[in-house]
């Protein structure tokens, strides 16, 4: 008894000092995010005209609104269900479980993505006005090509956290993608791009993250399944992963509905 105490406090104090520099990390991704973030409104809003900037910010906050919308609350559920499987030694379910939560994520966002850049010139009056509604139009379309890579994006990182690691969110996340939106918007500011260039500039990152983080994912799931027997069926798991994530998806579409 006594000499498994010492063992015991030793992995106590691990599984601390592993808290403990997960929380430091998390903490410095943020503070580059928030960096990035101030350093991108400040090229914005400087290097640009008020129309085109104010053009900018209305543009992406109607694409952020749509891709949380169109995740469908799977970001959530990936995070709940991916270490239940690993606890329970049920790391075979994880590809399967991830299909499972990627299909009504990436058929919704592409139909949004139509969507959206059909019903751009519609929507650029009623956002902006008709002194800026062209170039609201031109913004939204371009960045309607990116929605589904961005959907896929967010997607893709909630996994790897769900799967054990916050450093693809650290790196991918916080420091490489809004630190690439940076530099492509002042690349565009430099070069004297216009609408497209911009929301292009400002969205593409995603495909780079997007990249990045599922080779991430790709990693830690072959880390997972290695050795592992036969995975449960799709309708068990299909049915236990959108009986939590499905209500949480209603809320969420609710919630984006009021705040419009």
């Amino acid at each position: 008894m006594t000499s498994a105490a010492p063992a015991e406090d030793s992995d106590h104090r691990g599984q601390l000092e592993k808290l403990a520099r997960r929380g430091s990390a998390s903490v410095v991704g943020a503070a580059f995010s928030a960096v990035f973030g101030v350093v991108l409104v400040v090229i914005v809003t400087n290097g640009f005209s008020a129309t085109l900037a104010g053009t900018l910010f209305a543009a992406t906050s109607a694409f952020l609104i749509i891709e949380a919308t169109t995740l469908l609350g799977t970001d959530t559920g990936l995070v709940r269900w991916l270490p239940a499987h690993l606890a329970s030694g049920r790391g075979r379910d994880l590809p399967r479980t991830l299909v499972v939560a990627s299909l009504p994520v990436l058929v919704l966002s592409l139909g949004a993505a139509v969507g959206l850049y059909a019903a751009a010139p519609a929507l650029g009056p009623a956002m902006v006005g008709a002194d800026a509604a062209s170039t609201m139009t031109t913004m939204l379309r371009a960045l309607a090509l990116v929605l589904p890579v961005a959907a896929m994006h967010d997607l893709v990182l909630a996994a790897t956290r769900g799967a054990g690691s916050m450093r693809p969110t650290i790196m991918v996340e916080n420091i490489g993608r809004i630190g690439l939106q940076a530099m492509a918007v002042l690349g565009v500011f430099l070069a004297g791009g216009g609408p497209v260039a911009l929301a292009l500039a400002w969205s593409l990152p995603y495909a780079a993250g997007l990249a990045a983080g599922t080779w991430w994912l790709r990693r830690q799931v072959l880390r997972a399944t290695t050795g592992q027997g036969a995975p449960t069926p799709w309708h068990e798991l299909a049915r236990e992963f959108w009986a939590y994530t499905a209500p949480r998806a209603i809320a969420r579409i609710t919630q984006t509905a009021l705040k419009r």
